[in-house]
């Protein structure tokens, strides 16, 4: 993959240097839906992310492209994603594919295909449970992978029990966090479990109570478990805006 530095909004001398196909076209927004334009493919509603011309974005549906300019050598730094999961990313020095990697992906294809077609493009098999609607089963068995230490005693409490294998879980500074969406920002509205010293633990509840401390890992998941709203899950694909109050 090609190492790019991202590149501020205002531009400087290197613009026209490095870019000066964009250059002429006032813009990186304008001079990908002139390209897309000549070869007959659909860019129509991109813009210039937050107004700069070294970067552009389209939004369509719950898909999003955004495309940077890079500083230090030519390259077009692109990032796909929807519905507040980041999925796909990659590097290219050439404009036309570039407007096509972002023609392909806002008009409905898979990841799948994308990378088949565009082999420099990145997909994981996260970002591949996302698109299944799998992503809940995959990021429980990520974290049981590659969990270590303390935190991995209380990961593997938590996936023995149903009902929080039905939430999404994530690490945040070694802590283990439940939401109920799977997508980020994500809700903080459940208990989680931080480390002690000599494997015991304490539990959290959203308002930063002290619901349990100096306990076992499955005594901990005991307390998250009774301290979750009725109809807590499973958790639903979207960000914490998605969620019903």
């Amino acid at each position: 993959m090609l190492e790019c530095q991202v590149t501020s909004h205002t531009p400087g001398t290197w613009f026209a240097q490095l870019y000066p196909d964009v250059a002429s076209a006032s813009g990186l927004a304008t001079a990908l839906h002139e390209s897309a334009k000549r070869q007959g493919l659909d860019l129509d509603g991109i813009t210039a992310a937050s107004g700069g011309p070294t970067s552009a974005l389209l939004a369509r549906a719950d898909r999003v492209a955004s495309v940077q300019l890079g500083s230090e050598g030519r390259c077009f730094i692109i990032k796909l994603g929807g519905r507040g999961v980041a999925l796909s990313s990659g590097t290219e020095l050439d404009l036309d594919v570039t407007a096509g990697v972002l023609h392909w992906w806002c008009g409905g294809t898979t990841l799948t295909d994308l990378h088949r077609r565009y082999a420099f493009m990145s997909v994981g098999p996260l970002a591949l449970a996302y698109e299944a609607g799998t992503e809940v089963e995959a990021k429980w068995r990520l974290l049981r992978e590659t969990a270590s230490g303390k935190i991995r005693l209380a990961v593997e409490a938590a996936a023995a029990r149903p009902v929080l294998r039905g939430l999404f879980p994530f690490l945040s500074h070694q802590t283990l966090c439940f939401s109920r969406c799977t997508a980020y920002p994500y809700s903080k509205d459940v208990p989680v479990i931080q480390p002690l010293g000599g494997n015991r633990f304490q539990v959290q509840t959203p308002d930063g109570t002290t619901a349990a401390t100096g306990v076992t890992a499955e005594d901990a998941v005991d307390v998250v478990v009774a301290h979750l709203a009725p109809a807590c899950g499973p958790a639903v694909p979207g960000t914490a805006q998605d969620l019903v109050p």
